[in-house]
């Protein structure tokens, strides 16, 4: 889905297990030619219990990548629910959706 915010990464791996991991997408934008450019993200449960980010260059992860950080928990969507208030994805999704038309 679409990128979470720092808000929403914090509630969905606040009670997860070191070695979960989730992706999304974001859209980057480029200075250069004041584009968007899509990008995957992977982001992970390292061991020291923070959260990381990755650029990833597909939305699953390859099994020697999940062997070398070793990731162990994939977060699927239904199984996480944001307290209410926060924007949802496909909230922000709609917007940036939007913007193109």
């Amino acid at each position: 889905g679409y990128a979470p915010s720092q808000t929403e990464k914090h509630e969905i791996f606040k009670k997860a297990d070191i070695g979960a991991y989730i992706t999304f997408y974001s859209l980057v934008d480029n200075t250069s030619d004041f584009e968007l450019e899509f990008q995957y993200v992977l982001c992970y449960k390292n061991a020291n219990g923070n959260i990381v980010e990755k650029p990833a260059v597909l939305p699953t992860v390859p099994d020697v990548l999940k062997k070398i950080l070793q990731l162990s928990n994939p977060i699927c969507r239904n199984q996480f629910s944001l307290p209410q208030g926060l924007p949802l994805f496909q909230e922000r999704l709609r917007k940036q959706e939007q913007r193109f038309q």
